[in-house]
């Protein structure tokens, strides 16, 4: 085993790694990156990856913390793979993120002035997709754990808003009808959820093609309908010809201004992690769009149609591109019911 070596971190790489040098007299000069350092750190580091100009280190020990370093708020931050920064505090977060984005815009000639934090630090993600598996414990639901494609259980993941975690609490009692492996999506509109059990899920780079749920069409529909109540109000089972669902296949998202300019997505569809987030995003896009009625617009993977649906007001044409079926049809239907459809074409 190579010896452990102490290192100060000065700054965090676009992957997240903490950046930093070797302390002592004969130190090695390469550069080390730490998974789970922080400017500020120093941190007592056993080397796994050693190259001509780089080593990249585990960590094993924080000597002295960062002023940036909390204490993680869960407790499974250390081997889940959801998320890697609870153990940044949350007010440090977005400054890191600016540095990142700045370093790597740098190199296009483009500088980053501004950057929205997030309102809540938990309880803020209003979409995931989720792993499950089969093992000898019972049910696992959760993430990839850091590293591989093992799943660890995240029973009440913090980061989930209300919602989503009482529509995985009520999955679990679906366990004796899955298959041994699959993913799972869920969606809120903050106060209510729906789930996809996907029929396919990518996994090392393949996309596998997962068995169904256990039993005949209508046994299944009974099982997933016995789920359902006031939070959890559809459940969408992806196949790989057509879908198997009970209760409500779409929400409703972001509605914006006197009209109903929500955007209607599914647990498969992609939307913004965060609401708030969103809606600030939204608002600094649509301020770059105003003051030319006559511009033309392009927009790539526009989705459910987050953008599309102002964008569409302000320029006198747009071309919206969406390659995904599912979100090509939602795309169509906000166009059709908000009007948008005289100046927005969409492109499948």
């Amino acid at each position: 085993m190579a010896p452990a070596t102490r290192v100060t971190i000065h700054a965090v790489g676009n992957g997240g790694e903490g950046i930093g040098r070797a302390q002592g007299e004969g130190a090695d000069t390469r550069v080390w990156f730490v998974e789970g350092g922080l400017p500020g750190d120093e941190l007592q580091v056993e080397p796994r990856q050693v190259k001509a100009r780089m080593i990249r280190g585990h960590l094993l020990e924080v000597l002295q913390a960062s002023p940036m370093r909390q204490e993680a708020p869960c407790a499974l931050a250390g081997a889940c793979g959801g998320c890697g920064w609870q153990h940044v505090r949350p007010e440090a977060q977005a400054g890191l993120k600016a540095q990142i984005v700045g370093d790597l815009a740098r190199k296009l000639g483009v500088t980053v002035s501004t950057i929205v934090p997030s309102p809540s630090s938990l309880g803020y993600r209003r979409r995931a997709r989720l792993h499950f598996e089969q093992t000898a414990a019972g049910l696992q639901l959760g993430f990839f754990g850091r590293g591989g494609h093992a799943v660890v259980d995240a029973p009440g993941c913090p980061i989930l808003d209300a919602p989503l975690r009482h529509a995985l609490a009520k999955f679990r009692r679906l366990a004796r009808a899955l298959p041994g492996r699959g993913e799972l999506h869920g969606l809120s509109d903050g106060r209510r959820a729906i789930l996809g059990i996907s029929a396919q899920a990518e996994i090392g780079g393949q996309l596998v093609q997962m068995p169904m749920l256990a039993g005949e069409g209508t046994v299944v529909q009974a099982k997933l309908q016995a789920l359902l109540d006031e939070v959890l109000v559809g459940i969408v089972v992806a196949g790989p010809r057509s879908d198997l669902g009970v209760g409500l296949a779409t929400l409703e998202l972001d509605a914006a201004g006197p009209e109903d300019m929500s955007v209607r997505t599914g647990p498969f569809g992609f939307a913004q992690a965060q609401a708030a987030q969103n809606a600030a995003l939204v608002a600094h896009v649509l301020r770059w769009a105003e003051g030319d009625a006559q511009r033309r617009g392009l927009e790539l993977f526009a989705g459910a149609g987050n953008f599309t649906r102002g964008l569409s007001r302000l320029v006198r044409e747009l071309w919206a591109v969406e390659m995904d079926t599912r979100a090509a049809t939602s795309l169509k239907q906000m166009a059709a019911r908000v009007g948008v459809q005289a100046g927005a074409r969409v492109l499948v």
